[in-house]
């Protein structure tokens, strides 16, 4: 499909009814702060809409997302998403064979919000919107990815729900991960950006893992594992909790407070990061008594990490995304959690979802 015809599609006019316009400040007011986690700008709650009123195909994703969320917090009628976002896969799947109209702003910011829809709602998992955009990110990474536009918000939110994805399959990435030009971006910056590093390096991380390459490598282990490390040891002064508590009032994990979300998702990837490696670390034995011990050790670290990830989920549970991450720690080491608090918590966590 041409760019010409793919301009005279996306610039039809959009909201016409009283519902769509509530549909729209719903996803300004309360779906666009999960999307803008990491993003000072809050792109998706200040462009996204903009663009929107003027380009069908994000326009029918922002619809389906409000709806989407409605439909699980309300009686709100599940139909009207799904009506939405099949209208917007109807417009969206013909442009994505064209190389240059899928690096538009407006087709990846469509991407990364049907990929989470797919994260709030199990039933659409085997749709083909993370299949279809996944190229359209590995296209991206040729472009500077650290400018502060709608193009980057979309793909920082992309490179998060690839990590996802990852994780919840055991598979690498489909991204491409630079591990040297990664590992020099330790100079200060705003929280953001410095949760996006760690975002970043969880790709690097996941390959490695979950990659075809020799997992005995050592020494990239150990580049991965330092930088974890180095990230770690130089939080900027605004990753410090308001209250840390060893265990919460109401439940079984540490409670560890934060003022903003992004801090929140930077750490939750760091402890993320840091179970993958821990249970990749090619120097475990493999046979005989060093093994038994080298995996409680193992075993301990898992179980720690994962603890973190939870306690901050449930902490800052205004931060909706957090769940998300929590998950996907219950997913690697649920089941080392041994005692029945533990276990109930990590219940109640998947419930939120």
């Amino acid at each position: 499909m041409s760019l010409a015809s793919t301009t005279s599609v996306l610039e039809m006019t959009c909201i016409s009814t009283r519902e769509e316009l509530h549909l729209f400040r719903y996803f300004v007011s309360t779906v666009a702060r999960n999307l803008d986690i990491t993003d000072p700008a809050c792109h998706f709650a200040n462009e996204a809409p903009l663009q929107a009123q003027s380009n069908q195909v994000l326009a029918y994703a922002l619809l389906a997302a409000s709806a989407r969320h409605l439909s699980q917090t309300t009686n709100y009628s599940p139909v009207i998403a799904d009506r939405y976002h099949q209208q917007c896969l109807e417009l969206l799947i013909p442009f994505l064979d064209d190389a240059t109209a899928v690096l538009s702003e407006i087709l990846l910011s469509t991407i990364v919000i049907l990929r989470y829809l797919e994260e709030i709602d199990a039933s659409l998992a085997f749709n083909p919107s993370h299949r279809i955009g996944t190229r359209a990110f590995i296209n991206l990474q040729t472009h500077n990815s650290a400018t502060d536009d709608l193009r980057s918000a979309a793909f920082w939110l992309g490179v998060r729900q690839e990590v996802y994805y990852a994780i919840a399959n055991q598979k690498p990435t489909m991204l491409q991960f630079d591990r040297d030009e990664s590992d020099a971006e330790l100079e200060p910056t705003h929280e953001g950006a410095w949760a996006n590093r760690m975002v970043m390096h969880c790709v690097g991380v996941v390959n490695y893992c979950f990659g075809p390459q020799r997992q005995d490598i050592t020494s990239e282990y150990d580049v991965l594992l330092q930088y974890c490390k180095a990230w770690a040891s130089s939080l900027p002064p605004s990753y410090r909790p308001i209250l840390h508590q060893d265990q919460g009032q109401d439940t079984p994990f540490p409670e560890i407070a934060f003022l903003s979300s992004a801090v929140v998702i930077g750490l939750q990837h760091y402890h993320l990061a840091s179970m993958l490696l821990c249970a990749h670390d090619p120097r475990i034995p493999r046979v005989g008594l060093a093994r038994i011990s080298a995996s409680e050790t193992v075993d301990d670290g898992l179980r720690n990490h994962a603890r973190m990830v939870c306690g901050l989920a449930v902490s800052n549970d205004d931060v909706a995304p957090c769940f998300v991450n929590a998950s996907m720690a219950i997913l690697l080491a649920g089941g080392l959690f041994k005692q029945e608090d533990e276990r109930e918590a990590c219940f109640d966590i998947l419930r939120k979802l």
